[in-house]
């Protein structure tokens, strides 16, 4: 997962690898409840995004997203939170 734009231009990049097997259920939940599929239907212009927002791309196994900020809602928003506290971040 990588978040880009705002108004330093800054890219910051999150990832997980699930090795423990007890979490991958968790995960594989989590990540199917991605609207991957509306989102690709109903992508955003690239002429509509907002200068100095946010960007973030995700990606997983087979499946990636490009979500501008106003979008990154939901299910979205609750993996960037399980990402970044999988690498210990607040």
């Amino acid at each position: 997962m990588t978040r880009s734009g705002g108004f330093a231009g800054i890219t910051r990049v999150w990832s997980v690898t699930v090795t423990n097997p007890d979490e991958e259920d968790e995960w594989r939940e989590l990540v199917e409840r991605l609207p991957w599929d509306r989102l690709n239907r109903d992508r955003a212009d690239p002429a509509a995004i907002e200068p100095d927002r946010y960007i973030y791309r995700v990606r997983c196994a087979r499946n990636e997203a490009t979500i501008p900020e106003r979008h990154f809602t939901g299910p979205w928003k609750e993996l960037l939170e399980r990402v970044r506290a999988a690498e210990g971040e607040q």
